[in-house]
């Protein structure tokens, strides 16, 4: 039945299987129930959506097999069909402590459990020993996963690391705007410029208003008025960046405009007091 997609008729002689065994365990302890029909009867429960059955009954299987990685898989996708994402969350650490999540790819997932329950210095433990042990790939999808996670713990300048690496993987400068960002949390607004450079250099960028922004805000910070006023000319071109870039390019109108008013001013100051100056008695 099951070959021929009769999933419902299935799952009935499965059940059916299953209650006949355990009233023969009842009876003689020493039959086994073989972990086949187990299986069976599991998959059937999925097929038949019925996933609160097949979650109690991964729970039965697994104090027989605790050591099975394909019960525990599949409990938790039962917890998450069933909405019950704590649960699937707790199953997924408890694969991880018993050694069970040796792939990229399950490293991965419970990284991004870590950072969606509020959790990233968990995440950055997972993800450096994934690293450390080989078991994660080496790619900017990861290294980004691991510099977002140290962001959120606010850990800025361990992002650095990571996020620089990503960057220069990446096809696309995104990775570089986030640098950007991570150098100004830091006020090293050398290596953020430096960052935002490269970003617009690299291009692709997803929000280029943004990268420009970030530009004009180091370049301020820099003291370099002019060449912030230029980056906040080009963020004005972008809908998003507009509003703000056009209140920075008046601000700095004003700025440059006061600034040169005092060297103007400190310029006459210097040649009038030159012209005051006493005349050098000559022998």
């Amino acid at each position: 039945h099951a070959i021929k997609d009769n999933f419902p008729r299935a799952l009935s002689l499965a059940e059916d299987g299953m209650r006949k065994a355990r009233e023969l365990k009842a009876i003689n302890p020493d039959f086994v129930i073989r972990e086949t029909w187990y299986k069976f009867t599991i998959g059937m429960y999925f097929e038949n959506k019925r996933y609160r059955d097949a979650k109690n009954l991964l729970r039965e299987v697994l104090v027989i097999n605790p050591n099975e990685k394909t019960y525990w898989r599949q409990l938790g996708a039962a917890h998450s069909l069933l909405d019950e994402e704590d649960q699937a969350y707790q199953i997924r650490q408890l694969m991880y402590a018993k050694g069970m999540l040796t792939k990229s790819n399950e490293l991965e997932l419970l990284a991004q459990l870590h950072l969606a329950a509020e959790t990233p210095w968990r995440s950055t433990r997972v993800l450096e020993k994934g690293f450390t042990d080989a078991l994660l790939d080496k790619d900017a999808d990861n290294y980004e996963l691991l510099a977002i996670s140290y962001q959120e713990a606010r850990e800025w300048k361990k992002a650095v690391k990571p996020l620089t690496t990503a960057a220069q993987k990446s096809d696309d400068g995104d990775l570089y705007m986030r640098l950007c960002q991570s150098y100004l949390f830091d006020e090293k607004y050398g290596s953020a410029e430096s960052a935002c450079l490269k970003a617009v250099n690299k291009g692709k960028l997803r929000d280029a208003g943004t990268t420009w922004m970030l530009l004009g805000t180091t370049r301020y910070n820099r003291g370099n008025l002019e060449g912030a006023k230029t980056a906040f000319v080009r963020a004005q071109n972008y809908e998003k960046s507009a509003r703000n870039a056009g209140r920075w390019i008046r601000f700095l109108d004003n700025e440059i405009k006061r600034a040169e008013e005092i060297k103007a001013r400190a310029e006459r100051a210097a040649r009038e007091a030159g012209s005051t100056l006493p005349a050098d008695n000559a022998g």
